[in-house]
């Protein structure tokens, strides 16, 4: 569908005429419905800046409006083979049936999984319930024209509830010099039930650089008291201590499963080691309830000592 063909879909769902969008957009009374019919019948194409103002008016994401070129199947052929190349799209044949997934070993995976999700979930709430809800194709269309907007909120909404619970905890004064000590944090938090989810990132890390994410779910956050709360806090003034003393460290927030998903990357591969891989055998071994027994404990003791390093920068 062609850019004009989406401004006039998007205009009629959302019931405007061509003059109330072009005078929401900023043109005149006089010019407003010549400039927008001007778009919808593909005699001018808006600009970049435009194309953004009018998302803004019709209140979706500009990537709604884009052109993604596909008018035949083998446009579409070519956008699958695009995907299989660089998103790790898999093609397999199931019965009579062709199916298309990724693959979880790519470093997008992640990614395109909470998409998946979000779009999935959003299909199921808007059409499955329409009769009981009220819901219909058109909320169902007007989400994919807004994605991710809608999703963003949510995730934004639900990370700030998180910063506004533990804000009045962070410890100003914290220190951390050596990667053990990250190590024993991390353990302090599994002692105390988060449920952490640790990722490597190939796709954020360089030459000579490994980066890995530890990943909170925001319901354990907001639910927890005590110890569990105070470790958090710990490790949020972990986190700021780092980021002072000259530790790249980048925050992420996305959605999966019903939840928000809480994320940071580590850009430093000392960090990032330990975490992916001893901080990943204690999440095992607590899990498995053994964490406290004495070949783990030996082990768990030589991997400090491994890691009794300063941290690097």
């Amino acid at each position: 569908m062609s850019v004009g063909h989406k401004i006039r879909a998007i205009r009629d769902l959302r019931g405007m005429t061509q003059k109330e969008l072009g005078i929401k957009v900023g043109f005149s009374a006089a010019t407003a419905d010549v400039r927008i019919r001007q778009y919808e019948s593909h005699k001018m194409i808006p600009k970049e800046d435009k194309l953004k103002e009018i998302a803004a008016a019709l209140d979706v994401d500009v990537s709604a409006l884009k052109d993604h070129d596909i008018y035949s199947d083998l446009d579409l052929m070519q956008i699958l083979f695009e995907l299989e190349e660089n998103h790790g799209l898999v093609i397999e044949k199931e019965a009579d049936r062709y199916v298309l997934s990724f693959d979880e070993s790519h470093p997008l995976f992640r990614y395109t999984n909470y998409k998946l999700d979000s779009w999935y979930r959003a299909k199921s709430q808007l059409l499955s319930n329409s009769e009981d809800s009220g819901y219909d194709d058109k909320e169902y269309l007007l989400w994919k024209y807004r994605f991710p907007l809608d999703t963003m909120k949510i995730e934004k909404t639900n990370a700030a509830k998180v910063r506004e619970k533990y804000k009045p905890f962070l410890n100003n004064t914290y220190s951390i010099k050596k990667v053990n000590e990250f190590i024993l944090l991390f353990e302090k938090l599994i002692r105390n039930g988060f449920d952490i989810q640790i990722a490597s990132a190939p796709e954020r890390s360089g030459i000579g650089t490994f980066v890995c994410c530890a990943i909170f779910k925001h319901s354990e956050l907001l639910e927890a008291t005590g110890e569990a709360a105070n470790a958090y806090a710990e490790y949020l003034s972990m986190i700021s201590y780092l980021e002072k003393s000259g530790i790249e460290i980048e925050r992420e927030t996305n959605s999966f499963d019903g939840e928000t998903l809480l994320g940071v990357y580590f850009y430093s591969s000392v960090l990032s080691t330990a975490l992916n891989h001893t901080v990943r055998e204690i999440m095992v071994a607590h899990k498995a309830g053994a964490l406290d027994d004495k070949i783990m404990q030996i082990q768990y003791k030589d991997s400090l000592q491994t890691f009794n390093v300063p941290i690097e920068k």
